[in-house]
């Protein structure tokens, strides 16, 4: 009878090896590609929180000068409490959201340096 010839255990070994090199290579890419995407979006984040905070001050100074102006109407029996009270709320908001697009640039900011791995430079930034 004839024996059917088995590969020698060097073939399969090395098939294994090249399998799992093929598959960490097609992991490593997907890695990659996930990351490359993560900067982008930390990009796109920063950029967008940052041109708020810079039209929130407009928005804030605006609210400012009507609370201001209705105040002083008031005083002047002019107009009454609930037109400052809406100028108020209108005041109390646009701080609000400024608080809010500082926590939204600051957090943009720190998910780019983590994504970046450039985390150690921001920290030592604020020492």
């Amino acid at each position: 009878m004839i024996q059917p010839v088995r590969p020698a255990p060097q073939a399969t070994e090395t098939t294994h090896t090249k399998n799992a090199t093929d598959y960490a290579e097609k992991r490593l890419d997907e890695q990659r590609t996930a990351l490359a995407l993560s900067i982008n979006q930390a990009d796109v984040e920063l950029n967008t929180a940052k041109q708020r905070l810079q039209e929130i001050p407009n928005q804030l100074k605006a609210a400012n000068a009507g609370y201001r102006q209705k105040l002083s109407l008031y005083k002047s029996g002019l107009t009454d409490i609930i037109e400052l009270n809406a100028a108020l709320n209108i005041l109390y908001r646009a701080e609000t959201d400024y608080a809010q697009a500082k926590y939204a640039y600051t957090s943009a900011l720190f998910q780019k340096a983590i994504t970046g791995n450039k985390l150690s430079s921001i920290l030592n930034l604020l020492n």
